[in-house]
Order: structure tokens, then sequence, then C-alpha cells
């Protein structure tokens, strides 16, 4: 989920701040979940992005299950960006993705 909350002025530069949720599966440790977040940190700063603040909500049930999961990990990014800056996170490398074949 990415909203948009107000603009910024910074550096003489107009860039929107937005606010970004992901959730990460519930099987995963807590390590793997910072890792993620710090991978999409990486992520915004290299398309000129800027995360202002990280808020790691924890674990928590969700509304209905999604993928056979009832949990999982919300993480909420701060960022400041413009929005043709912000990656497009659906259309992530075939080699990230997990696949549900064993």
């Amino acid at each position: 989920m990415v909203r948009r909350q107000r603009s910024a002025n910074i550096g003489g530069k107009n860039m929107a701040l937005y606010e970004h949720v992901f959730l990460a599966r519930q099987d995963l440790a807590q390590a793997q979940v910072d890792a993620l977040a710090e991978n999409a940190t990486k992520i915004l700063t290299d398309n000129g992005g800027k995360v202002v603040k990280t808020e790691n909500w924890g674990l928590r049930s969700l509304a209905y299950r999604i993928a056979k999961n009832r949990k999982a990990h919300y993480v909420m990014l701060d960022v400041d960006a413009r929005r043709r800056r912000l990656p497009n996170w659906n259309a992530r490398p075939a080699s990230t993705k997990t696949s549900s074949a064993t």
C-alpha cells in the first residue's frame, strides 16, 4: 500500500512524502524481515528517494487469509520521492519471485 501524505520542499526540490506498508510471510525470522526492509530502502535510495522513517509493526493477524497465511510481519516506510522515481514493486525480476512449486 502506498499513500501520498503531503509535499515537502527538500533542498529546493518538491518531493512528495509517501507511506509504504509491506507484508512479509509469518514464517520469516525477524532478521529476515529487517533484511527485506533494508533491501527496500536500498532500492528506494538507488532510485532517488529517501527513507525518512522505518517502523516495524511486528507479527499481526491479517483481516483475511492471503495465500493461506493468517498472520504477517508488517513494515512501514515513510519515503520522500517523486512519483516517477518510485519503483514498480510488481515488476520484480523473476529470480526474486517465490515459486509455489516444490
